[in-house]
């Protein structure tokens, strides 16, 4: 690692509290996105609806737009073209403790966050911004966990590069 090559850091719908299930075992957890993987591939319309379905109005109205909808199921195809090992490993790396706390945190870190956000929730990262000193939050009303990508991006961008 090289923190002092990282200057700037922008977290956009992060630092969720993913609720892992304490009880559920690595191979409990294969099997579920293992057949999760095997739908997607399998019959990714139907996939598709069931992801959409279970989304805010918010972001549901991004992702059933035409475009969007043709790239997210590329998208989600591809990261279980080899079966839902890379899926799991994900899930189990952010359920484990960071190698570092947040206040050592030296590089400028703002978090973006859409208000209606129910994939990764407002609170952890409100949690966490509070705990990197000097670290900024952004909360965007009305917007989700996909939402927040398809109008303040630019914005988010811009920040990262000039400061």
């Amino acid at each position: 690692m090289a923190p002092e090559r990282v200057v700037r850091i922008a977290l956009v719908s992060g630092a969720a509290d993913i609720g892992l299930d304490e009880e559920e075992t690595a191979e409990e957890l294969a099997a579920e996105l293992g057949e999760e993987a095997r739908m997607l591939r399998e019959d990714p319309e139907e996939w598709y609806a069931g992801f959409v379905a279970a989304v805010p109005e918010v972001d549901r109205r991004v992702l059933e737009r035409p475009e969007v909808r043709e790239i997210a199921i590329a998208m989600f195809q591809e990261a279980v073209r080899q079966g839902a090992v890379g899926w799991v490993d994900d899930v189990l790396r952010l359920g484990r403790p960071w190698p570092f706390r947040p206040d050592e945190v030296v590089a400028d870190v703002s978090f973006h966050h859409g208000e209606e956000d129910t994939n990764a929730p407002p609170q952890p990262a409100k949690e966490l911004a509070e705990r990197m000193p000097g670290s900024r939050l952004r909360m965007y009303p009305g917007e989700g966990h996909i939402s927040v990508f398809d109008k303040p991006i630019k914005e988010i961008v811009e920040g990262l590069l000039n400061p």
